[in-house]
């Protein structure tokens, strides 16, 4: 088959053994040959592989309200965790990766009214964001292959990787009623590090 042709011509010994592990359906292959189901002759062809993404996810949101004078502070928090199997494009457990994304968010919101007519919103924010990409162990520089001549698109796992982003915000804003009319004015500002 191609792929043996191309273990063959493989430039060290490890690489030629991550080629074997591929399956492959070649013209002597019997998935080729004809077979006889219930008088009915067909052709199996090739075999697709399909494997399972299994997520684990856990949440959590705490409120807390609290009502002073002429203030009302309120707070959030929030978490959300989630572990996930990858597959690559050949389900074979020793290419997966191990994928955790965090995410945690909180808040804070001040409400101040200063008189009947004007009301101050203050609001305070935090979100931190992790995404977490690992190989199993031994296999953490296997390179990725594609073999375009013979419809093979990418095998095998990416480089370990992850991603972190936090992110801070101030919100200020000011009420003003007089009669019909409303008029809200503010400023924000938001830094996100990546």
């Amino acid at each position: 088959s191609q792929i043996t042709q191309l273990q063959g011509l493989a430039a060290n010994p490890t690489i030629a053994n991550r080629l074997a592990l591929f399956p492959t359906v070649g013209a002597s292959d019997p998935a080729n040959t004809p077979v006889v189901v219930n008088g009915v002759s067909f052709t199996p062809g090739n075999l697709v592989l399909i494997s399972p993404q299994l997520q684990r996810e856990r949440d959590w949101l705490v409120n807390a309200d609290y009502a002073v004078g002429n203030h009302r502070v309120g707070g959030r928090f929030l978490t959300n965790h989630a572990s996930f199997i990858v597959p690559t494009t050949i389900p074979q457990p020793q290419f997966n990766q191990n994928q955790t994304a965090t995410n945690y968010k909180a808040t804070i919101v001040d409400t101040w009214a200063l008189s009947a007519s004007v009301v101050n919103d203050l609001r305070l924010g935090f979100s931190r964001f992790f995404q977490d990409n690992a190989d199993l162990s031994g296999f953490e520089n296997v390179p990725g292959v594609a073999l375009a001549d013979i419809g093979m698109q990418q095998q095998g796992s990416a480089d370990p990787q992850h991603q972190k982003q936090l992110t801070y915000q101030i919100l200020e804003s000011i009420s003003l009623a007089r009669g019909r009319h409303t008029l809200k004015f503010g400023a924000g500002f938001t830094h996100i590090i990546y």
